[in-house]
């Protein structure tokens, strides 16, 4: 209830949720979105930010934004991806919503000993994980030639130790990246690089789990 989604450009809230359907009213009475002329009549993004979100490279002109983007920081979710990207289209107003991007899980446990985790940070060689995109089929494809990365983070931190996997999951565009670097932080300045191995390739695909173990 009161997640945000962009419907034809004007934002929504849910007014019920919890199960398997919900219904969104705007989240500004009265502001309420108009249906495109064309087909689909309606297209909806989850969370709504993904849409028409500020190019955060310049602040003084209201109309620079970036059509579609992927968030590049992203925040712990249990045995979840908190705000996974989705979008669904429609000619009636009954939507069905497919996620947009797939999930890299990170399991992590140590060998000895403890440490605490607050943010984690995925970087590829030559390829975005997050950033401008445009969607071709269902898929999110990320437009910028950069090696964008993203990070996950809990503001508390999680404590991993050598009594089991803690997973760490990421949303990230469907696509095949090599020479990946996850980094741990655990918000005091201690850092650790881990580097998978060179050319080495991780396979994303939609609303599917790649699962990487590492101790």
């Amino acid at each position: 209830v009161n997640d945000l989604a962009s419907i034809n450009g004007v934002t929504y809230k849910a007014k019920t949720g919890g199960g398997v359907t919900s219904e969104f009213v705007p989240q500004i009475a009265g502001n309420e979105a108009v249906e495109n002329s064309g087909s689909p009549k309606w297209e909806v993004y989850y969370p709504h930010d993904i849409k028409n979100t500020k190019n955060s490279t310049t602040t003084d002109d209201p109309n620079d934004v970036w059509d579609l983007y992927l968030g590049t920081s992203q925040v712990y979710e249990e045995n979840s991806v908190n705000k996974m990207p989705m979008r669904a289209v429609s000619n009636d107003e009954n939507l069905a919503f497919r996620c947009l991007t797939g999930i890299i899980q990170v399991n992590l446990k140590c060998k000895t000993g403890s440490m605490i985790i607050k943010t984690i940070k995925l970087q590829t060689k030559d390829k975005p994980l997050g950033g401008p995109f445009v969607v071709e089929g269902d898929k999110a494809v990320c437009t910028n030639n950069s090696n964008t990365p993203i990070t996950l983070k809990d503001a508390d931190g999680l404590t991993i130790n050598s009594d089991g996997y803690v997973a760490f999951n990421l949303s990230a565009p469907e696509n095949e990246y090599t020479s990946m670097t996850i980094t741990l932080y655990d918000g005091e300045g201690v850092t650790k690089d881990i580097k998978l191995q060179e050319g080495k390739s991780i396979t994303v695909e939609r609303a599917k789990i790649t699962r990487i173990n590492l101790t």
